[in-house]
């Protein structure tokens, strides 16, 4: 099994802007790309109706449509796209008053559903991305006291992890095998024998499993970091990183943090010392001291 653990561009200095115009007289490759693209969208529409007969696919919807303020489930579509594999894209923006020291983030969120699959898989996989997508990560990237092992901690076991997601699409998955006969073998593992309930131990158990890379990382964390962490062969593997879990996101969390850090030393430079707030310069400075080189 594979998942891509939310991505978090901090807005400033990573943008992908797509953009282009599709001219009237398209010719046959061109043609066939779109009817490529109306198919898988097409598939995630029938993933997203099938949520809508399950409890449980009701409740995520019900969670997504409160989260973004939406009018109603048709409206998620805008954040739904067919793509090579399945993951949560966010893009963190932040907006800085110097002269106050005071801040407001906006969070911009995308799905990408990898839509060749069987149908019942991809029903798993949007279950579990909008768990990702409808709740608020779990940790700042510009908190001083943030630690690799506190980040991958969060990504794992916190509000919206990666633990919450394979549940949530478990459950999806039994409601679904119960519904219609649908063979759910990837939570198999997670549903104990005579039971419908899924085991969230279970689980976090197998996200810690990181194999040949449990020395390596324990030391770099330090042994008290991931208590949990163990050198059993891993199960569950990063499809960004391509790597058990906990390894793909220590590496991520040095490149948010090399991100947040220049962030940091440019809003220095550029603002002024007696235009920003001491305060704010304070809080940059403590920042930096703990978390930058």
């Amino acid at each position: 099994m594979r998942r891509g653990p939310v991505l978090i561009l901090l807005a400033g200095f990573f943008f992908d802007f797509l953009g282009g115009a599709l001219g009237a007289g398209l010719g046959a490759p061109a043609r066939a790309q779109e009817l490529a693209s109306e198919r898988a969208q097409a598939r995630i529409d029938r993933a997203v109706a099938i949520l809508e007969r399950l409890e449980s696919g009701r409740e995520l919807l019900a969670k997504a449509r409160a989260a973004w303020a939406l009018g109603s489930t048709r409206e998620l579509g805008a954040r739904l796209r067919p793509g090579a594999e399945s993951k949560t894209d966010a893009v963190i923006t932040r907006y800085f008053n110097p002269g106050t020291g005071e801040e407001h983030r906006e969070r911009e969120v995308l799905i990408h559903l990898r839509t060749e699959q069987r149908l019942e898989d991809l029903v798993l996989d949007l279950a579990h991305e909008l768990v990702h997508a409808a709740t608020r990560p779990a940790w700042d990237p510009y908190d001083p006291k943030l630690t690799p092992g506190d980040y991958i901690r969060a990504a794992i076991e916190g509000e919206g992890g990666e633990v919450a997601a394979v549940v949530a699409e478990c459950r999806v998955g039994l409601e679904m095998a119960a519904l219609s006969g649908a063979s759910v073998e990837r939570c198999r593992s997670y549903v104990p024998a005579g039971s419908t309930r899924v085991s969230a131990d279970k689980v976090a158990r197998d996200f810690y499993r990181v194999g040949k890379w449990s020395s390596e990382l324990s030391r770099r964390l330090g042994s008290a970091a991931l208590p949990r962490l163990s050198d059993d062969a891993p199960v569950l593997f990063s499809s960004t990183g391509r790597t058990p879990y906990p390894v793909a996101l220590f590496r991520e969390f040095e490149q948010i943090n090399d991100i947040a850090c220049e962030n940091s030393r440019k809003r220095l430079q550029a603002v002024p010392g007696r235009t920003l707030a001491s305060d704010a310069r304070s809080r940059i400075r403590d920042f930096l001291q703990r978390r930058c080189d």
